[in-house]
């Protein structure tokens, strides 16, 4: 293939790319469209996608979506794992099994030989592939290529998140909201209740009432009478 061959195809392929990113403001449905456009064109086998969402615990990362799921045995890393410290190093980095530290990253089953490519999604968490089939390591100016689409796609992955937040927060209020007028109208019928209620006691008093007076009026009468 051409010099020029390949940089059209390194365009298209980056195209196409950036047209799967954001096409979802669901977090599963956003980053599983990425992520299986990535591992189509690049010949990945596995993908994950390892998030820190708790921020009361910044300390570890969560396994969001991997495909297939069935390949990936590590559902949560600590900020202590190599993989962490070696994307604080650098934003990105691919790895041959033929290098010294390959196998310390192994999260996944079934991997021997082959190669990984990791790259940190800004302060969110990191996206890690692999390839069974890919024996050299992808150079520094492919993965800065690369790394301008994992910046967009790590924004997207904020946009999703807020969603998410705002969503969560909504129905929050919707259930205050709902809460608020089923007591507004519990506080009413329960003044109606009692309104209703003290009108039947009042009424039968007030005739107990006027018979006590009437009665009072007669043995009064009596007494004068006797006199």
């Amino acid at each position: 293939m051409s010099e020029e061959n390949r940089i059209i195809k390194d365009i298209s392929m980056l195209y196409e790319l950036t047209l799967s990113i954001g096409r979802s403001l669901d977090l599963i449905d956003n980053i599983g469209l990425f992520m299986k456009t990535f591992m189509t064109r690049k010949n990945y086998e596995i993908g994950a996608v390892y998030l820190n969402q708790n921020r009361l615990n910044k300390n570890d990362y969560d396994l969001i979506l991997a495909h297939p799921e069935v390949r990936v045995l590590t559902k949560k890393v600590n900020k202590d794992h190599i993989l962490i410290k070696m994307l604080e190093e650098k934003k990105s980095f691919s790895i041959a099994s033929s290098e010294d530290g390959f196998n310390e990253l192994i999260t996944e089953n079934g991997v021997d030989k082959g190669e990984f490519l990791v790259f940190r999604l800004q302060n969110l968490g990191f996206i890690k592939f692999y390839s069974s089939v890919r024996k050299i390591k992808f150079s520094e100016l492919e993965l800065n290529q690369m790394a301008t689409v994992i910046d967009i796609f790590s924004v997207s992955i904020t946009a999703c998140l807020d969603h998410k937040r705002l969503l969560f927060e909504a129905r929050k209020r919707e259930k205050a909201e709902i809460a608020l007028v089923a007591e507004k109208k519990l506080h009413k019928e329960r003044t109606h209740f009692v309104s209703a209620v003290s009108h039947q006691f009042r009424t039968p008093l007030a005739i107990i009432q006027a018979n006590a007076d009437l009665l009072n009026m007669v043995l009064a009468k009596m007494d004068t009478n006797n006199n």
